[in-house]
């Protein structure tokens, strides 16, 4: 999993000819690769009729935590969301301090699909990317519990 935080600045100069950077939004990002297997897809079909999607497909609640529910999803313009959450343990810092594990919990909208098969071979893997919706948690903390 790897995240990108771009933070945008407004350039502008200012009456005495100074260079200043006003925030503008953000355009936060993330790609994750992961080895596919069949469990990661359901048998639930969905069909195009003189091309118009079927828009009443009903997925069960199961069926809600795979990639075909995703890739419909974002085929009938209404993305999921899917919230990144965790905890890990970190170097200690140079003061002595308990505090040495982070917390972080981030919301993303997945939205770019891509798969294929490595040159080595293997498994197949898809690569899915998207933006970052909001970092709701990033804090060091004296456990990994969320």
């Amino acid at each position: 999993m790897a995240f990108t935080f771009n933070y945008s600045r407004a350039t502008h100069y200012s009456d005495s000819g100074q260079k200043a950077l006003d925030p503008s939004g953000f355009s936060h990002s993330f790609s994750m690769t992961i080895k596919l297997t069949s469990d990661m897809f359901c048998d639930r079909a969905w069909t195009y009729t003189n091309g118009v999607l079927d828009k009443t497909v009903a997925f069960t609640s199961a069926e809600k935590n795979t990639i075909s529910y995703w890739l419909y999803k974002n085929e009938i313009y209404d993305p999921i969301e899917m919230v990144f959450v965790t905890s890990f343990p970190t170097l200690s810092a140079p003061a002595p301090t308990t505090k040495d594990d982070v917390n972080i919990k981030i919301h993303m909208d997945p939205n770019t699909f891509a798969t294929g098969i490595s040159a080595s071979g293997g498994s197949p893997e898809l690569t899915i990317t998207g933006d970052v919706l909001s970092v709701t948690h990033a804090v060091r903390s004296t456990t990994t519990e969320q």
